[in-house]
Order: structure tokens, then C-alpha cells, then sequence
């Protein structure tokens, strides 16, 4: 794919998965606490600053609102994962001992963590670990200022490591691959792909400006580049893949040989992003 395309601007040539009646905490969030916490038990951090403090309440809760408004209020949004996303190959998968879904609960919050991130991840939305992040920058920008906001990443732990993580996750987004999952789904849904293209845009704007960056991991320059090698080869297995999910679906998912070769689809493209999210 062209890296001048329109759906790929930032990157050079943030999760609330479902639970038991609510969302969990994302993953990246709970990985910046967790360095946070680790630092001031070791009394490596100073006490925090509580306009850094108004800052981030602005920008946690108004990021959980947009999250939820796309994910839960939404009622057919979860139609529209089940059709862009491998899924209903990933629920016919053995991995470890636990089931993906919750047999009490049906439905977007009947299903576990696991198999929800891993699902999005497949497809290069990779929807848990950043959206909602634009919306809540934007807001936290707007009441406390982007001096502020610079100020905080650049003094404040536990928002650093929070900023950084979500830029990562948005550095491994690949729209223009993901927009090719849509063929999948119906016309009524496919609504929902420019609403997380606009999202997906205004969350690059802000870390970008918040950090002073042209663009997404500029201070991590190896990362940047593993990640702008290895797409190219990834590519091609994410196309196969959307070929492969609409015959085995159109056959009514009964066939053995199509469905191996999801399989095969969907470790190497677990493989080839070195993560399974």
C-alpha cells in the first residue's frame, strides 16, 4: 500500500474490552499505573500535581465516554465486529483452557478480553488500545491547555508513559488494511469506519503536538522503523485473509480446508506483528 495514502498519515515509508456488565480497564492504562505505582513505592516520583492531576480526569473520562459510545451504545456495533473481525474463526480455536464467551452472558459482554483484543488486533483496527484517546486529548487540551498538557508529559510519570503507550499502539494501526475487512460487512454497518478514521486521526494530532513530534514514534526511531519494515510482509497475509473469511463464510462456515487455512491466516499475522494484542 502507498505510504502517501490518506488513511496512513502519520507513520513515514488505547482498551476497554467487555466484562461482567463493564468494560475492563485498558491494558495500556493499567501498564502506565503499574510503572507509575512500581516508581513511587521506590519514592522515585514526586507528589503529583493536581493541575496535572485535572488534566488527566478530563481526559479519562471524556476517552471512556467516546469508547462507550462507539462500543455500548451503539447497538449493532458488535454486529459489526463480528463481521470485519475473525472472530467466529478465533471462538473455534484452542487456546489455553478457557472458553471466549462467558456461557451465562450472550452478546458483547459475554465475551472475554482475550478473544475481543486479539480479534481487533488481527485486523490492524486494533480498536482497545487507543480509541477514545483523540476525544480525551482534545478535551484535556481545550479545558487545561496544550502548554499544560506538554508540561504534564513532560513532568509527570504516569502521564508520560500513557502518552507514549497509546502513540506505540497508534504507530501499529494500520487503516488501510482494515478498511479492506468492510467488504465483510453489510452497507448499513460500514458507517461505523469513517467514525473511527476520524478518531484514529485526531488522536495522532494531539500526541503529536503534546510530544512536538512530525510524526509517530519520532523518539523512538527503532521501533518506528521495525514496524514500517515488517507491514509490508503482513499485508499480504491480512488480504488473504478477508478472501478467505468470505468464502468460508459463504460456504456456511463447514468448510475444513478453508478454515485451516484461516488458521494458518491468523498465526501468521500474530506472528508477523508480534502480538496476539
Amino acid at each position: 500500500m502507498p505510504s502517501s495514502s490518506p488513511l496512513r498519515p502519520r507513520l513515514p515509508p488505547l482498551r476497554r474490552p467487555p466484562g461482567r456488565g463493564r468494560p475492563f480497564r485498558s491494558g495500556l492504562r493499567f501498564s502506565a499505573l503499574a510503572l507509575a505505582t512500581s516508581a513511587a513505592q521506590r519514592g522515585l516520583l514526586a507528589l503529583d500535581a493536581p493541575a496535572h492531576l485535572k488534566c488527566a480526569g478530563t481526559l479519562a473520562g471524556t476517552s471512556r465516554d467516546a469508547y462507550r459510545g462507539l462500543v455500548y451504545a451503539e447497538s449493532d456495533f458488535y454486529d459489526y465486529f463480528r463481521a470485519v473481525t475473525p472472530i467466529d474463526v478465533i471462538e473455534r480455536m484452542q487456546i489455553g483452557s478457557r472458553p471466549v464467551h462467558r456461557s451465562e452472558t450472550e452478546g458483547l459482554d459475554g465475551l472475554l478480553p482475550v478473544p475481543w483484543v486479539f480479534a481487533w488486533t488481527q485486523t490492524r483496527h486494533m480498536i482497545p488500545g487507543w480509541y477514545g484517546a483523540g476525544t480525551g486529548l482534545g478535551a484535556a487540551i481545550a479545558q487545561c491547555g496544550l502548554g499544560q498538557l506538554r508540561d504534564a508529559y513532560a513532568n509527570w510519570f504516569f502521564l508520560r508513559n500513557l502518552v507514549d503507550d497509546i502513540e506505540t499502539m497508534l504507530a501499529r494501526v494500520d487503516l488501510e488494511i482494515a478498511l479492506a475487512y468492510d467488504i465483510l460487512a453489510n452497507a448499513p454497518l460500514r458507517r461505523f469506519f469513517p467514525r473511527i478514521r476520524s478518531e484514529y486521526t485526531l488522536a495522532c494530532e494531539h500526541i503529536l503536538a503534546i510530544k512536538g513530534s512530525k510524526t509517530l514514534l519520532d523518539s523512538e526511531p527503532t521501533l518506528q522503523r521495525s514496524i514500517r519494515l515488517r507491514n509490508p510482509y503482513v499485508d499480504p497475509m491480512n488480504l488473504m485473509q478477508v478472501d478467505l473469511l468470505q468464502r468460508w463464510r459463504a460456504s456456511g462456515r463447514r468448510d475444513r480446508d478453508l478454515f485451516e487455512a484461516l488458521l494458518s491466516s491468523i498465526s501468521g499475522i500474530a506472528q508477523g506483528l508480534q502480538s496476539t494484542g
